[in-house]
């Protein structure tokens, strides 16, 4: 076994184990405030299929759960958020609309692992994780240009997602033969993710002033 081997099951195991925390931050913010102020349900749904989208583009084509693994952990955490921001959040939603969607999606699911597709097909699919997650950031990434803060956004979610990201450029050239469809979704999803992140360091101050004003409306009540 090559010193390469050695590193790229290292980094397997480090991303894997830190997939189990990377949405704990995030969720953990919203649970304190109970409050979803700031985030896009948009960027939640789409990057979740993103995910999912990954999960079955790299066991389709048989390789090592440790190279993709995270996807199919951090899926479940994108799942979890996805209820915490309908049960949060402020707008009226038409929750029965949504939980019908949502069984869509997993009707789908079942359906592609069940039906024989093409190489073109399986091709074509594995490059929605890249477009899903630009469609996942860029709603985010405007929303919070928009309104000028981050709301509950937590630094501490992108920032492992980034380093995620970039560990798995490596992996990718190592245990995957350099994927080129697996590689433009890392590299995409960490652009987006530092994007994120220096956004959240620009709009401190605004962001901190928003989230301690809701706070007080939260205690007045």
């Amino acid at each position: 076994m090559t010193l390469a081997d050695v590193l790229g099951k290292m980094i397997d195991i480090g991303v894997l184990l830190g997939s189990c925390i990377v949405k704990f931050p995030q969720v953990l913010k919203i649970g304190r405030a109970r409050s979803v102020v700031g985030i896009s349900e948009a960027s939640i749904v789409v990057e979740g299929i993103g995910y999912v989208s990954t999960c079955w583009y790299s066991a389709m084509l048989g390789y090592p759960f440790g190279s993709w693994g995270e996807a199919a952990i951090v899926s479940v955490q994108c799942f979890m958020m996805l209820l915490m921001f309908w049960f949060f959040s402020e707008d009226g939603l038409n929750l029965r609309i949504r939980f019908c969607a949502l069984f869509v999606v997993a009707l789908c699911c079942v359906a592609l692992q069940l039906v024989e597709l093409s190489p073109a097909v399986v091709a074509a699919i594995g490059l929605v994780p890249s477009l899903l997650f630009l469609i996942a950031r860029v709603p985010q990434i405007l929303l919070n240009h928009q309104q000028g803060h981050t709301g509950q956004l937590a630094a501490a979610t992108f920032f492992l997602q980034l380093a995620g990201c970039l560990a798995r450029i490596f992996t990718v050239m190592h245990s995957m033969g350099g994927d080129v469809i697996c590689l433009a979704q890392h590299v995409s999803s960490g652009v987006l993710n530092l994007i994120l992140l220096l956004q959240i360091a620009k709009f401190k101050k605004a962001t901190h002033a928003v989230v301690s004003g809701g706070l007080k409306k939260q205690e007045s009540l």
